[in-house]
């Protein structure tokens, strides 16, 4: 029964799993964490989307800014906009060592790449429309390896406004200030 987590008897004769092999998997799931990126803590989520809190805390912890571009994020990515306010349109992200091109339907954008650690990212717009140059877009990713040689990035950033990351993908992805994109390189 997964709402009482009780083995019970099958309906019918060879139906279901043996008594021990239903006690060893009939438990209730995890608790699962992850690191809220504003405030550095670790946060319960469903389980199965996060890791054990041990993990969490080993790795969300707020690290002082540098001008660099993680590893994994280095290279050119092609994606889509996928907020609920989306943008039609491809977009084209080349991120060097310690900066940034971005090319889509709303102009060219370049400037400065700021890691804070814990998967955040930041652009600090150089050159692009006048209403973006000289602020920062405050953003999280995520990268994932699929199968064969394609990776592909969550990336979700904050309005020019904005002086955090969005909290979450979930967040960013309902959020009117913040924008939301799956990449591939």
């Amino acid at each position: 029964n997964s709402t009482t987590y009780q083995c019970q008897l099958a309906a019918n004769p060879g139906e279901g799993l043996t008594k021990q092999e239903c006690e060893n998997e009939c438990k209730p799931a995890a608790q699962t964490y992850v690191c809220n990126p504003v405030n550095h803590t670790c946060e319960k989520t469903t389980a199965g989307h996060g890791t054990s809190l041990l993990l969490c805390q080993a790795s969300c912890q707020h690290i002082k800014p540098t001008n660099s571009t993680p590893a994994d994020v280095i290279g050119t990515w092609r994606g889509l906009e996928v907020d609920m306010g989306y943008t039609k349109g491809e977009f084209d992200v080349t991120f060097e060592k310690s900066s940034f091109k971005w090319s889509g339907p709303g102009g060219d954008l370049s400037g400065v790449t700021q890691t804070t650690g814990n998967f955040q990212l930041n652009l600090i717009i150089e050159k692009g429309p006048p209403a973006l140059q000289g602020k920062t877009l405050y953003g999280i990713y995520s990268t994932v390896k699929g199968s064969g040689t394609p990776v592909y990035m969550t990336l979700a950033l904050s309005d020019g406004d904005s002086k955090a990351p969005p909290s979450s993908f979930d967040g960013a992805m309902k959020n009117k200030l913040a924008k939301e994109y799956v990449l591939m390189k």
